[in-house]
């Protein structure tokens, strides 16, 4: 990257900061903030490393973050970023050098490569196990966003709510448009469950199903805890997630197979996406970066369900693309959960794939209706046994992922 700087003209001057004492209390950043340079600085790159492979991740950015996202979206070609995962990383109380330099109020960016978390401060966190390819996606966001850094500091203000698509498109808007929509969404699909009958019962349902996959889930991996010893996913960590969400879909469908059996799907289609809403403005609560992932899908949905007047087809085709466009926005989150929660608690997925799988069942009960109720359900409990012996079967440690050994210790500053 400097070797590419240096042969550009530069409009604006770039430094290249190496420290070191990270974690032993951001020595390296603190000492750089003692120095004369760092007041002529207005903006920040800064790159971490969680782990040894996949995508970089753009995780944390400053507050307000409207020029920012602006620098972002403009110059990074693969953006794998979105505004919930920057307010869980503001939430929780882990430390980078960004938190020394907040007190500064430059414009930052904090982006990391968190894939195979298990050789971080391991002897395996070596050149051999870096995967080329991230290393190339860093460098690649790293000149991106300095070149356009160096060029000029945007003019943009406010908070921006943002996700990608497939590491393809990079969706934004202004924090207060998705509030509204979110609203106009919840009051749409609210008046459409009422409006359809039995909105309590079907409310009820859907949230039950949701529970009890849930609740399921984490009986499940809790049971596995007692019977291996020791982190017995932490070879393959795929196959235990494979073992939670079947179980999670045993759980949901002892409650749609039972209780909601006599339910409509037209009754519980709008009560699934109301919950849906819901939801997302109880999370928006302690995270509105999070409220743009309950936008599109329901959207979509409501459209369909609208247009159905003049075209009978259209709300089930709108129930479609709406399951379609949760995968596609939830099964990025749904990944980026599993490679931030690998070390545990690995139950913390089921409510996101309890959320997935609801809908898909749903607009999948009329081909249940001729099927007897305890086939289904016995076939599902076999397809969860047969995951966990699986996860049982599998070794719990590899060469790639090894035992995790760790010494904690306290530090006492300034002596």
């Amino acid at each position: 990257v400097a070797r590419k700087l240096k042969a550009r003209p530069l409009k604006r001057p770039v430094m290249l900061l190496f420290n070191e004492g990270e974690e032993l209390g951001l020595v390296g950043a603190r000492a750089f903030l003692a120095d004369p340079l760092s007041r002529q600085v207005d903006s920040l790159i800064n790159l971490e490393a969680r782990g040894v492979n996949g995508p970089v991740t753009m995780f944390e950015t400053s507050q307000p973050n409207g020029a920012a996202i602006a620098t972002y979206a403009a110059s990074v070609h693969r953006p794998y970023a979105s505004s919930l995962s920057t307010d869980v990383a503001r939430l929780i109380p882990n430390d980078t050098d960004v938190t020394t330099y907040k007190e500064r109020g430059w414009l930052t960016l904090n982006s990391a490569i968190v894939g195979n978390e298990t050789r971080y401060h391991s002897p395996g966190d070596n050149l051999a196990g870096l995967d080329p390819r991230s290393l190339q996606d860093m460098g690649d966001e790293a000149l991106a966003l300095t070149s356009e850094l160096s060029a000029r500091l945007p003019h943009a203000s406010g908070t921006n709510i943002f996700f990608d698509l497939s590491q393809r498109v990079f969706v934004e808007m202004p924090l207060w448009a998705g509030v509204v929509c979110l609203l106009v969404l919840l009051a749409g699909f609210a008046a459409i469950a009422w409006g359809r009958g039995a909105p309590v019962r079907s409310i009820t349902v859907v949230l039950g199903a949701i529970v009890s996959g849930s609740v399921l889930a984490w009986l499940a991996v809790t049971i596995a805890g007692f019977l291996s010893a020791g982190v017995y996913w932490r070879a393959h960590p795929e196959i235990t997630f494979l073992a939670i969400y079947a179980t999670t879909l045993l759980g949901e469908l002892a409650i749609l197979r039972t209780v909601g059996r006599k339910l409509d799907p037209r009754q519980l289609r709008p009560a699934f996406w109301l919950v849906f809403l819901i939801v997302g403005v109880a999370l928006a609560l302690a995270a509105p970066g999070g409220i743009i992932y309950f936008l599109f899908p329901p959207a979509v949905v409501l459209i369909g369900i609208l247009l159905r007047r003049w075209y009978a087809p259209s709300e089930w085709i709108g129930a479609l693309i709406g399951i379609l466009l949760l995968y596609l926005t939830w099964g990025e989150l749904l990944a980026s959960l599993e490679e931030l929660f690998s070390p545990g608690p690995l139950w913390i997925v089921a409510p996101v794939a309890a959320i997935m799988i609801v809908p898909v069942l749903i607009e999948a009960q009329p081909l249940f209706e001729g099927a007897d109720r305890r086939i289904t359900m016995l076939g599902s409990a076999c397809l969860a046994v047969l995951a966990w012996a699986l996860v049982a079967a599998t070794p719990a440690y590899s060469k790639d992922h090894q035992q995790r050994f760790t010494i904690e210790h306290l530090a006492q500053f300034p002596s």
